[in-house]
């Protein structure tokens, strides 16, 4: 009987249940929550949904990675009472190809800057020359941390 009961599960599972969501699933699903909640300038909250939905597609090796970076560095930013978002979106964005920036990021020029840093941790100063000093040097802090994050340190 408990055999035929499992089979019946099964089969009722297979065909009216989405199947069982795995680590990436609720992985991308907080990602793409926290994307919809917050508030933000330009176009960087659907430009994040563009790129989550390319990689969801195209790479999920990369997809699950950018995901976990972006995570990590929110809540490194809660730790240190600091605003996540530059945190998120630059460890969302942290392994984006220069085309890629310009694509995506063409109206979030410190979300842009951010993730250049992480590459070329001497560009932020140029790119983000508008700001206060005690800005830019936050700035250089949160950069210098997505990019431990983007490397898995």
């Amino acid at each position: 009987m408990a055999v035929l009961i499992n089979f019946i599960k099964q089969v009722y599972r297979n065909k009216n249940m989405p199947e069982e969501p795995t680590h990436f699933d609720r992985l991308t699903e907080k990602v793409r929550m926290i994307n919809l909640k917050w508030l933000t300038k330009g176009d960087l909250a659907d430009d994040a949904k563009k790129y989550i939905d390319r990689l969801e597609k195209e790479d999920f090796e990369l997809m699950t990675h950018v995901c976990h970076v972006a995570l990590a560095c929110a809540r490194e930013a809660s730790t240190r009472h600091m605003d996540p978002k530059p945190f998120f979106y630059g460890g969302l964005f942290s392994h984006t190809t220069p085309k890629e920036r310009e694509e995506l990021l063409r109206n979030n020029k410190v979300t842009s800057a951010l993730v250049e840093a992480i590459e070329k941790p001497d560009s932020l100063a140029q790119n983000l020359s508008f700001m206060h000093i005690d800005q830019l040097a936050q700035f250089q802090q949160i950069a210098s941390i997505i990019r431990d994050k983007a490397k898995g340190k």
